[in-house]
């Protein structure tokens, strides 16, 4: 048994409460009894009864951590959930050690409490989700078919499976199977009904026709692609001739250019003498040297003479130093010397002069001839150009006639061969649905069998279906049966004595769906869950809770969690006798109407009070 509860920032709550084995929490809305009922089961399962997951209960954590703790008197346990950014940790520790939730195994004083649903959450199940809760919560096992307790074979079914996804599971093979058997039954009619009337001819005749037309197609197929070519060769033929014309024409231009550039070269030739000019050239150079060396000479011994006249004028000789009469003649001799030459330097420079203007002559002569063997040479250029032009031109006409004179087949009309292809395309589907005709007609009995084996293969399939559901079916309403009989008892007695009235209980299965259907009887007539309305209804769930305990464990550790908060005073107090007449060894009940004990096995907590001394408590 519980005797303890602690809390250390759980849903803003720090404190510590003392249980009973009958333990009430009483106060008024938002006083925190929820959170000591939350706390135990947070403890002993790891959420709360709105959240399974560590994410969904540490949200009731004030601040960046929480911690709950129970204990009875021997054992504590304990959890811990940090929260640090998405992050979420938590810590489960039994008597002072950590221990992983996989490790974790209550001791015997502990178990984990049967909870009324809650009403809102109950009413917003349906029929089959309330059954399912209830018979989850009550026995597992009683929803559960075993493949040995089914006669019928079904080869997936080979391990215990709940009894609804079983029965779903069936109905849709079941269907399946159903649609099935219907498109054998129209495929029977269709070959039954089937006209007898065959095509003209035989089906030897047909596969001839059929293999005839197809040679027929790949032939005119053929046909096609090289009638196709002989179109594409034409029009390149066509642009071939095309662009031998424009190169033809191309070469004709060139050589009336060149033609042109050849007179216009001609009428540059220069006027020049026949002969050995450059040997001419050589001489005259050779002459107006000589000429112009012995002018030098002269020029200088007329200098030294009129030196050596100028010395006897002044009455000596400049060489052997006479004087007298001897000066005199020896003056009169130079001078005469030097006037004769004089005269010939003056014939030698017309010499000169006229020699000079020859080699000028001959020169431009020279020049003249150098520049007439270029313009000849590029005559020549332009001759050997024409010449090779000339032959292009008779080779691009011969490449014009040969091409001219290939005449191949004319392309036939494209339309007439697609037209061709169509025909033989038709007249193969025709051949082939005739014979297609022909082969239904000769294995129409086969075919016949074949699908009269189908429908009786699926027809003993269905039957084993049908009787794998029925025998489900009633193994889970038996099971179902016993455990509202197990059920009815504790629930009878809980109802009697919070409401003073009887109670009833029993499975239904509308549209082959179970589903529970409970409440009080009351002068004769039944008022369901459904109908109740205020406090009554948590009552009743709660009523039931307290039943499932005492049907689940007999004679072993019971806990019960109860909020009954709208309940009035009297319902409340019928619960606390049906615990006390059903055994529950431990009950825990948070109601906001009791303001004293109901007797003396009760413990009355005043919640309020309970968080007085939080500081106190010690973690």
């Amino acid at each position: 048994m519980i005797t303890t509860v602690t809390m250390r920032n759980w849903k803003g709550r720090t404190g510590q409460v003392t249980l009973g084995p009958r333990t009430i929490l009483a106060g008024p809305s938002m006083s925190g009894k929820s959170a000591i009922e939350d706390a135990i089961r947070v403890a002993l399962t790891g959420y709360t009864s709105i959240g399974k997951t560590p994410a969904k209960t540490a949200r009731f954590a004030s601040g960046g951590s929480c911690e709950v703790s129970i204990s009875d008197g021997t054992n504590t346990l304990s959890r811990e959930f940090r929260i640090s950014g998405a992050k979420i940790t938590q810590t489960i520790t039994l008597n002072g050690q950590p221990i992983e939730a996989k490790n974790l195994i209550l001791p015997s004083s502990m178990t984990i409490p049967t909870e009324a649903i809650h009403p809102h959450e109950f009413l917003e199940l349906s029929g089959d989700k309330r059954a399912e809760w209830f018979f989850g919560t009550l026995d597992p096992s009683s929803v559960m078919v075993d493949p040995d307790k089914i006669e019928a074979k079904i080869p997936w079914f080979k391990k215990p499976i709940k009894a609804a996804e079983f029965m779903d599971t069936l109905a849709a093979k079941l269907k399946s199977a159903e649609a099935e058997i219907d498109r054998c039954r129209a495929n029977l009619q269709r070959l039954m009904g089937a006209p007898s009337a065959l095509p003209a001819g035989t089906r030897a005749g047909w596969e001839e026709t059929l293999a005839a037309n197809e040679q027929s197609l790949e032939v005119t197929i053929r046909e096609q692609a090289a009638n196709l070519e002989r179109a594409n060769l034409t029009a390149s033929r066509q642009g071939t001739i095309k662009r031998l014309e424009q190169q033809a024409e191309g070469l004709h231009r060139r050589i009336e250019l060149a033609e042109k550039k050849i007179a216009d070269l001609q009428k540059t030739i220069l006027p020049a003498s026949p002969g050995d000019t450059a040997g001419r050239l050589g001489k005259q150079k050779n002459l107006v040297d000589d000429l112009a060396a012995k002018m030098k000479a002269l020029g200088n011994e007329i200098v030294l003479g009129k030196k050596s006249l100028e010395a006897l004028a002044e009455g000596r000789c400049p060489t052997c130093g006479a004087a007298g009469a001897v000066v005199a003649d020896l003056a009169d001799e130079l001078d005469l010397s030097i006037a004769n030459k004089q005269l010939e330097l003056e014939a030698t420079s017309k010499a000169f002069s006229i020699t000079n203007d020859e080699l000028r002559r001959i020169e431009k002569v020279v020049l003249a001839e150098e520049s007439n063997q270029q313009v000849q040479r590029e005559i020549a250029l332009e001759r050997d150009a024409i010449t090779r032009y000339k032959s292009q031109v008779e080779e691009t006409a011969r490449s014009i006639t040969e091409t001219q004179d290939a005449r191949d087949a004319a392309p036939l009309d494209p339309t007439i061969l697609q037209a061709k292809i169509d025909g033989c395309r038709m007249a193969i589907e025709q051949a082939k649905t005739n014979i297609q005709t022909f082969v239904e007609a000769g294995s129409a009995k086969q075919l016949l069998a074949d699908a009269e084996s189908d429908r009786m293969k699926l027809a003993g399939e269905i039957e084993d279906l049908k009787s794998a559901r029925e025998a489900a079916k009633k193994i889970r309403d038996e099971a179902l049966g016993d455990v509202a009989a197990r059920i009815q008892q504790p629930f009878d007695v809980a109802v009697r004595q919070a409401f003073a009235a009887k109670a009833y209980f029993r499975v239904v299965d509308p549209k082959g769906k179970p589903s529970v259907d409970f409440g009080i009887i009351r002068q004769g007539r039944e008022i369901s869950y459904e109908t109740m309305c205020g406090g009554e209804r948590p009552a009743i769930l709660a009523a039931l809770a307290v039943a499932i305990q005492a049907a689940k464990s007999p004679g072993g550790a019971k806990l019960a969690l109860l909020e009954v908060a709208e309940a009035d005073k009297g319902i409340i107090l019928g619960l606390c006798q049906a615990c006390d007449v059903l055994g529950i060894e431990q009950v825990i009940m948070a109601s906001c109407h009791i303001d004293h004990s109901p007797n003396d096995k009760w413990q009355l907590v005043h919640v309020n009070r309970a968080w007085a001394a939080a500081d106190e408590v010690k973690f």
